[in-house]
């Protein structure tokens, strides 16, 4: 809550540099002017981007037709020139003056970004026109000035295809494409990159997915519930308060995380809370909302639901399946190691190393809220990638990564627990090798919940290790990839591991030397219950020399089971970390991560009808036969690139 606050104050100073300056009347143009380019300058450096090309921006309203009578609205930067007594940095007059900014005219290359949360953001535009790109952002359909209904995802395909056409018409257009977005925004940008038009040159989706079907839908026939009620509720603040939309989208998410944080988390909490769940809706206060209906109803992916909102880009060749063929463009995905969207970005990035012209990947050990660490790199990166693609083709006819004969690595991530940064060729990294660690006897110790090992079984005898889960008490999620910005990343580790519905398993003793885990966690799990239906949440835990636990990874599936025999199960988390000398190594094994995943409530059919969950003895099986449970880690010792941060957190590759 402190960093929170500290972060909301260091914005609103960045927010009022600029403006307070360019408000000023009694001090002269020429002071006015130089410290206008002072800000610009230090701005630059601390982003770490080249400095700004043109002297100001012009920002005009633009808009196109998305057809049925539907007008899209948005916001145009250009590159521009001040005239005498134009406010710096706004391209508005000064009051009393007839004179303003004026755009330079010749085309450019172009930036489409679209999103639901406001096209009115000046200063973020600023950054891109000043140094030379025309920079257009749109109001998705059903948003704010735009008309239409707003249905999340399900129109942003053909908007999106409309989108480029609509640009590739405009007298400004110099040919090139680029694209760029975080969450919603990135999806918006998967669904141009989608539609394969050859003037799209480079997509930089952040922190999103190609395909919504598995972040609405972690596991099979399990709900993202804080997902979906804590979006909705957001969407729906920025919606009736336009007045936030005219901020940065930083600063307005920010703002609406502290300041209406208290007040977003009760009415989720009840929502949450609700039963049955097809009344989460109306319990969040916003009335019936169509989406979250018809979603709850259709979980299949294969229903008609989700037919025609599932996959933004389809990326699967066409021997699978898919209906769309070769990427025409760059992609530079960004992600983040305790981020909902992880699983599916990292499928999306080796599905795009098929199809696209070229694709990398950098992951950072961060969360989707933790913008004070991912801001400025963020910048740099997508900086990065428009320059070397969209700037390189515009003036050399050929983008930079040609002519480069030592390119980074496909992939650069940063490893947590101080591990620094390291690029490998593909993900997972070719260079792990297996460890395989088995529960029960002669492998991993047994805690109970007070913390004091159990007794084991003789080697060779079965051991069951056996919890009650209970609907009406679900076991909660404590860190990890959640929405609620409070609640995601790192934490503590101790009030899971004091619940009488979680199993906790001392994987290593204290460690002798550093251990390095780069690729997918694999845990298999001879699992039994006396319901239909169960779900089986497994995570990676650091436990350093004090004895404080932290969560490192975690994987979550939801089964049906035929009847209480032991059923192998497969949970896969990826991860990048280091696990220091003298740290041990837990996992913690539960069935419920509620509010995070709607919890289970005991019944194979229709769970968003039933008003009561029921209760339930859950096991987990040492051995049965030849098969032993075992957690198996991906040890990554070998070879890779070793990467050094420039001073704005951006990776540089040296290889090693």
């Amino acid at each position: 809550m402190v960093m929170g606050l500290l972060h909301v104050v260091w914005l609103n100073l960045i927010w009022l540099r600029w403006r307070v300056l360019a408000w000023i009347w009694l001090v002269p143009d020429s002071i006015e002017r130089w410290a206008w380019n002072a800000h610009r300058i230090s701005e630059a450096e601390w982003y770490g981007i080249p400095n700004p090309k043109y002297e100001d921006v012009f920002f005009e309203e633009t808009g196109c037709d998305l057809g049925e009578g539907v007008s899209c609205c948005g916001m145009l930067a250009r590159p521009g020139t001040g005239v005498e007594k134009a406010r710096p940095g706004t391209g508005v007059a000064k009051r009393g003056s007839a004179s303003a900014s004026r755009a330079i005219d010749g085309t450019r290359p172009t930036i489409l970004v679209r999103t639901p949360y406001g096209s009115n953001q000046r200063s973020v535009a600023r950054l891109y026109a000043e140094r030379g790109f025309n920079y257009v952002i749109l109001d998705t359909r059903g948003r704010f000035q735009t008309g239409g209904d707003f249905i999340p995802v399900h129109d942003e395909i053909d908007d999106g295809a409309t989108v480029i056409k609509w640009a590739k018409q405009q007298p400004w257009f110099d040919g090139s494409i680029g694209t760029h977005g975080m969450s919603y925004l990135g999806m918006t940008s998967w669904a141009m990159i989608g539609a394969r038009d050859p003037a799209l040159k480079v997509g930089v989706p952040v922190l999103c997915a190609a395909s919504i079907h598995p972040i609405a839908f972690p596991a099979p026939r399990a709900i993202a519930l804080e997902l979906i009620t804590q979006w909705t509720w957001l969407t729906h603040a920025m919606h009736a308060a336009p007045a936030t939309a005219g901020m940065a989208l930083l600063e307005c998410m920010t703002r609406i995380k502290i300041w209406g944080g208290r007040k977003m988390i009760s009415a989720t909490a009840r929502a949450c809370n609700t039963l049955p769940m097809t009344g989460l809706d109306v319990a969040l206060g916003v009335g019936k909302v169509g989406y979250i209906q018809e979603g709850i109803r259709n979980m299949e992916v294969d229903s008609a639901f989700w037919k025609t909102r599932n996959h933004l880009a389809d990326l699967r060749p066409v021997s699978a399946g898919g209906t769309g063929g070769p990427l025409p463009c760059s992609l530079s995905l960004i992600a983040a190691w305790h981020d909902f969207f992880l699983e599916q970005q990292l499928r999306d990035f080796q599905a795009a190393r098929a199809t696209a012209e070229h694709a990398t990947l950098t992951v950072f050990w961060a969360h989707h809220w933790d913008l004070f660490k991912l801001y400025r790199p963020m910048v740099r990166c997508i900086m990065q990638a428009y320059y070397r693609h969209l700037f390189a083709l515009h003036f050399c006819g050929r983008t930079a990564s040609v002519e480069n004969p030592n390119p980074p690595p496909a992939v650069r991530l940063e490893l947590g627990g101080g591990g620094g940064w390291r690029g490998y060729s593909s993900w997972p990294p070719e260079e792990s090798s297996p460890l395989t660690l088995f529960l029960g006897a002669g492998g991993a110790r047994h805690h109970s919940s007070q913390g004091s090992a159990a007794a084991g079984a003789a080697a060779g005898e079965e051991e069951v290790w056996s919890y009650v889960y209970d609907a009406s008490d679900p076991t909660p999620s404590i860190g990890g990839p959640s929405f609620n910005g409070f609640n995601a990343g790192v934490k503590l580790m101790r009030p899971l591991e004091w619940r009488k519905d979680v199993l906790t398993f001392d994987l290593t003793p204290p460690l002798t030397e550093d251990v390095v885990v780069v690729g997918e966690v694999t845990a298999n799990m001879l699992f039994s219950s006396d319901l239909p239906t169960a779900d089986l949440l497994v995570k990676l835990c650091d436990v350093d020399s004090w004895g404080v636990s932290r969560n490192v990874a975690e994987g979550y599936v939801r089964l049906v089971l035929p009847d209480d025999t032991p059923t192998p199960v497969r949970v896969v988390m990826a991860t990048a970390y280091k696990f220091k000398k003298g740290h041990r190594i837990r996992a913690l094994l539960c069935s419920g991560a509620h509010p995070r995943i709607a919890r289970n409530l005991g019944v194979t059919d229709k769970q968003w009808e039933c008003l009561e969950g029921r209760k339930g003895t859950m096991r987990i099986h040492s051995a049965v036969g030849k098969m032993r449970s075992s957690i198996t880690l991906p040890l990554c010792q070998g070879a890779f690139f070793d990467l050094e941060l420039d001073p704005n957190g951006v990776p540089l590759a040296h290889p090693r």
